[in-house]
């Protein structure tokens, strides 16, 4: 029916409202024969959270991360282990938090493009890397961070807050890669 309605936003996890700065109502006209569907008001996707803390409150062995919390499942409460844990649970767009910490660990991030932030506190409610330094360690095995896509797929993402050392090129002894980062069809930030 041709007509000017009022819709309510009702708030969804993982989405941010970008327009209109105030929530609330807005007006939508329809004219006669129109169809109004998936409207977007400018909300965009912030992706899911996934946390890591390899010393947290229900973890049996802080520290190690060859012995987990059983509940073990990415969330604020039984947080990851490793970071790699927490790439590998994330889809596009979804947001990898790391408390601080060492990770002994060489992270692969393939084909998808995450946001990957260290320097949280415990409770992951303040985020400094100066007070709360997430380091990957990379074990003089191999490099400590790998993020790639293709050339038809390149990813983006982000990457910060980290501390990275004791990368190697071990597995690619061309030392065609670096020991920190290597990024192969990647821009994160």
């Amino acid at each position: 029916v041709p007509g000017t309605y009022v819709v309510a936003e009702v708030p969804v996890d993982f989405w941010d409202r970008t327009f209109p700065a105030d929530p609330g109502t807005h007006s939508c006209e329809i004219t006669n024969g129109e169809i109004f569907t998936n409207q977007n008001f400018g909300n965009v996707y912030i992706g899911m959270p996934w946390y890591v803390d390899d010393d947290a409150a229900g973890d049996p062995a802080p520290g190690d991360s060859g012995v987990s919390d059983p509940a073990e499942d990415g969330s604020i409460d039984h947080p990851f282990d490793t970071i790699q844990e927490g790439v590998d649970a994330a889809a596009d767009a979804d947001r990898i938090m790391v408390a601080g910490g060492t990770y002994m660990e060489n992270v692969i991030v393939s084909h998808k493009t995450v946001i990957l932030r260290g320097g949280y506190d415990a409770t992951f409610a303040t985020r400094d890397s100066l007070l709360y330094p997430s380091t990957i360690d990379g074990g003089n095995t191999t490099t400590c961070v790998e993020i790639f896509g293709t050339t038809e797929a390149p990813v983006e993402g982000e990457l910060s807050g980290f501390v990275i050392t004791h990368g190697g090129n071990a597995q690619y002894p061309t030392g065609l890669r670096g020991g920190g980062i290597y990024l192969g069809n990647a821009s994160p930030l």
